[in-house]
């Protein structure tokens, strides 16, 4: 797996683009850690902990060679990404995004593998009853503006 699938990075840009919408002034890594955490519970539940980890650490490797500026995160015992603010601080928002939304998306897409597509959105759709795949942004920059 190199590239998201198209699904998933669907899915991760219409998340992300509800976390920047959502009214908090929120930037693109906060909205990333959002999803992140949100999709945190529903995987601890079907995975476990570890099962979690090793998701968000493959999703990263992963993600990594798409956005070589996620090589500054660490991801904590927990499974939580650390540093993500940090290391995309001084980028400019386009490359900023498409690290996060292939983090997502990697994340997601993995997920689809092995629950599949459908489990997913229903997963997803408990905690942001908005993220239908059929009503995503047009791209990157409308997230990024």
């Amino acid at each position: 797996m190199s590239s998201p699938h198209p699904a998933a990075r669907a899915l991760a840009l219409r998340l992300l683009w509800l976390e920047i919408r959502s009214g908090e002034d929120v930037a693109e890594c906060e909205a990333a850690r959002r999803v992140l955490g949100g999709l945190r519970a529903h995987l601890v539940a079907i995975a476990g902990i570890a099962g979690h980890r090793a998701l968000v650490t493959r999703a990263h490797a992963l993600a990594r060679r798409e956005s070589a500026w996620l090589d500054g995160i660490t991801i904590g015992l927990d499974g939580d990404f650390q540093g993500l603010e940090e290391a995309g601080r001084t980028l400019q928002p386009g490359v900023r995004t498409s690290g996060v939304a292939g983090l997502v998306a990697h994340l997601l897409g993995l997920l689809m593998a092995f629950v599949g597509e459908e489990l997913t959105q229903r997963l997803v759709m408990k905690t942001w009853p908005d993220a239908r795949i059929d009503a995503i942004p047009g791209d990157e920059r409308e997230i990024a503006e």
